[in-house]
């Protein structure tokens, strides 16, 4: 019994050295297949780091951003502002009534109602622009559009109100 015990025991041994190469080769296998997700996580690791990084200054670049945004904001506000200065609006002139020259035609009701000393012809040549509202353009519509008038300067303009009704 000792015998067939021993022999048993070499046939294990003789198979286990058989296994032990092909556990030996799966081992380097996995040494291997360990070693490149080693590798890759680091780089992966290190990808996410500097997009991390990237992350922070597109945040401050956005903020900065947004900082000058508004700034420009501010600025084309005041612009608009100091433009409108020399706008003036009349309401309330019948469509149509001003014929063929409207600059004219309201020189000579800003200088009636406003009792102006200046000529209507001094008045139109401080009158860069003049137009109807062209937004509220609709044929239904009973109540005449606004004229809107832009001044070269902004004299005349001061001395009479902001809105005039007739």
């Amino acid at each position: 019994m000792i015998t067939k015990l021993a022999e048993e025991i070499k046939k294990g041994f003789s198979v286990s050295k058989a296994n032990q190469g092909s556990i030996k080769e799966v081992c380097e296998i996995l040494e291997t297949k360990f070693d490149l997700l080693a590798k890759r996580t680091q780089l992966l690791e290190e990808t996410v780091e500097s997009l991390k990084e990237d992350v922070v200054q597109i945040k401050q670049d956005l903020r900065e951003s947004r900082a000058c945004e508004q700034d420009l904001q501010d600025k084309l506000e005041r612009i608009e502002n100091i433009a409108r200065k020399n706008h003036l609006r009349i309401l309330n002139i019948p469509e149509g009534v001003e014929g063929n020259d409207i600059k004219s035609h309201c020189a000579s009701l800003i200088k009636n109602s406003l009792q102006l000393e200046e000529t209507e012809q001094e008045i139109g040549a401080d009158i860069q622009r003049i137009d109807r509202d062209p937004f509220r353009r609709d044929p239904g519509r009973k109540k005449p559009r606004k004229v809107l008038m832009n001044f070269l300067t902004y004299a005349l303009k001061e001395s009479g109100p902001v809105l005039l009704y007739f």
